[in-house]
């Protein structure tokens, strides 16, 4: 099993004003392996118990779970540092020994996610191929049960479902006249519901979050970042598609969640990517999987899946090829568009001296400077 990393320790932070105003933030633990901790002091049958209410939790009920006593033997040898108080290593209350106690139990749990994630990409990694875009394809489908059958006389149909209050008469006859009114619907962006028209998306309209409009949307609306992102791409292909990429196709499609979009598995859960981009030039075809998303609570990028994504795809698409008989005229790559700013995430990310471009190296971008990022993320490259 790959390095596990489980940080405990007590965290302060203080930040003084004045002409050289900064913030600094200080540590009290320390790095040590898991086995240092003072095992015999470890309710085993309550840390297996634990574990097995895990497994239910996150559906991983294949994954065996070892007995008490040789989950204390995996733990001492288990490839884990623990950062943590004094207190924890060397209980001298019993409080202490229950923090103790929660931190085996994260050892584990974080284990076994690990554990499976790793065999779950195995099988999916095996399995995958690649398939054309249909109009049958659940992505486009939004929210139709994939449970009804299309057939001739009954074709199935893409669809948004918008639930008005039912005494906003006044909404909802805009929105009856509007649907009424396609080509205003799909052409258009203003008007009773909030959309982005960008004719290089896959279907139309995309809906967008209006916290002023009180209408709930199935399936949910753009956020503020995936509007942004769209909004970006749209007028950087606009204004500069045609003279910087002249030989190049480009098509969008927002990926739709478990069961019908295209996702990953990463540690213990799914990871479904916000969008996927499709770059065509004559045979060839790069795919890139976009998430825009705040990082004020990311974790360090080496721990980070989502963001280190980008790392497995050359591997993957090269399994993928091979199985689908395309050779190598399709690369796949994946982005994340931070929605947290440059500046609010530099002194919490990695040793708090990162650059916007050391950040773009690994894939991570940030939508300011007029949409320059969208230009990094359609060449491509570390």
């Amino acid at each position: 099993m790959t390095h596990v990393r489980i940080d405990r320790a007590t965290r302060a932070s203080s930040w003084e004003s004045g002409a050289n105003a900064h913030a600094t933030e200080g540590s009290s633990g320390h790095d040590r392996a898991a086995g240092e901790l003072p095992l015999g002091l470890v309710d085993w049958e309550e840390a297996y118990l634990d574990l097995v209410e895990h497994r239910r939790v996150k559906g991983m009920r294949p994954l065996a779970v070892p007995r008490p006593a040789a989950l204390r033997s995996f733990v001492e040898n288990a490839n884990v540092t623990v950062s943590a108080d004094d207190h924890i290593f060397e209980p001298r209350a019993w409080r202490d020994r229950e923090d103790l106690q929660e931190i085996v139990h994260t050892v584990l749990r974080k284990c076994a996610d690990r554990c499976w994630g790793t065999e779950r990409r195995r099988w999916e990694t095996e399995r995958m191929n690649y398939r054309e875009v249909d109009e049958d394809d659940p992505n486009l489908l939004l929210n139709v049960d994939p449970a009804v059958v299309a057939t001739p006389d009954t074709p199935r149909q893409s669809h948004y479902v918008v639930s008005v209050p039912q005494a906003d008469v006044r909404l909802r006859e805009e929105i009856e006249e509007l649907i009424e009114q396609q080509d205003k619907l799909y052409e258009q962006e203003h008007g009773a519901l909030f959309r982005i028209h960008f004719d290089r998306h896959l279907y139309q309209p995309l809906l967008l979050r209006d916290p002023d409009t009180p209408v709930t949307i199935s399936p949910p609306p753009l956020n503020q970042s995936e509007r942004q992102f769209v909004s970006d791409l749209k007028t950087y292909w606009r204004d500069h598609g045609a003279k910087r990429h002249p030989d190049t196709e480009i098509f969008l499609l927002r990926n739709q969640g478990r069961g019908r979009g295209v996702g990953f598995s990463l540690g213990g859960s799914g990871f479904y990517p916000d969008f996927i981009l499709w770059m065509i030039a004559g045979d060839r075809q790069r795919v890139v999987f976009v998430e825009p998303h705040g990082m004020v609570h990311a974790k360090a990028y080496e721990e980070d899946e989502k963001a280190r994504l980008h790392e497995r795809l050359p591997g993957l698409a090269e399994g993928i090829a091979r199985r689908s008989g395309v050779g190598g005229e399709v690369s796949l790559d994946s982005y994340i568009v931070s929605a947290t700013s440059y500046e609010e995430l530099k002194p919490k990310y990695g040793d708090g001296g990162w650059s916007r471009e050391k950040f773009a190296q690994r894939h991570i971008l940030f939508p300011d400077g007029g949409g320059e990022y969208i230009g990094r993320l359609l060449v491509g490259g570390d």
